[in-house]
């Protein structure tokens, strides 16, 4: 049967179109037939993940239900869901399908226990950082986990923000002093939001749970 992956996107729109260039950047073809079959759902209507979380915001999981069953119904026979934050709701979106679906954490859990570092920094949403999705994946596999302070968690949220409002450099700014403050005291830092991922992946002793995933896609 020929793989056809759904992308459950919008959040934000930016991210699921780097992470669909990215695929195709890291496929190895020479005609455009030999892509993979690729279907996309960039709802950006699905409401704040974050704001959710800190009972701030309408519940995202019903547009999230919806996207994934519109993409099965297409057709999709695997899903990925290119936003970290929005993995809080994974077990329960993959109670309503019926086809694979790839957990972006928990994939980039066990890639980083393969590097075998000591520990890692994790920059991402407060959403994320509060559910402990990241910290629990980790210590499933023995690696320790850290998070910025309560300073530099709020510039990771300034800098994530920008780049969701379009002003990349600044939003890029913002990450890059906090990457700056940390790189040196862990054994790698994880680009643990997509809006994250656009301006600091390939900085070096990064770990982009994008390319991990991506990565995972390709050998499926």
């Amino acid at each position: 049967m020929e793989k056809v992956i759904g992308i459950i996107g919008g959040m934000g729109p930016e991210a699921t179109a780097d992470f669909f260039i990215r695929f195709l950047k890291k496929e190895k073809v020479s005609k455009d037939q030999e892509h993979t079959h690729i279907i996309i759902d960039s709802n950006s209507k699905i409401p704040d993940r974050t704001r959710y979380l800190f009972g701030d915001g309408p519940n995202p999981l019903p547009k999230l239900l919806e996207s994934a069953k519109r993409l099965e119904n297409a057709g999709a026979t695997i899903l990925v869901m290119p936003c970290n934050t929005a993995h809080y709701f994974y077990e329960e979106i993959k109670k309503h399908i019926n086809i694979p679906f790839l957990n972006m954490i928990e994939e980039t859990a066990i890639y980083v226990k393969d590097l075998k570092v000591s520990d890692v920094l994790i920059m991402a949403t407060n959403g994320t950082v509060k559910t402990g999705l990241y910290q629990r994946a980790f210590e499933k596999y023995g690696v320790s986990s850290y998070v910025p302070s309560p300073s530099f968690q709020e510039d990771v949220m300034k800098g994530i923000y920008l780049i969701k409002a379009g002003k990349n450099d600044e939003g890029k700014e913002k990450l890059k002093k906090v990457y700056e403050n940390y790189v040196d005291k862990h054994g790698c830092i994880i680009l643990g939001c997509t809006e994250i991922s656009i301006v600091l992946n390939g900085f070096p002793k990064t770990v982009d749970p994008v390319d991990v995933v991506i990565e995972k896609l390709l050998k499926i």
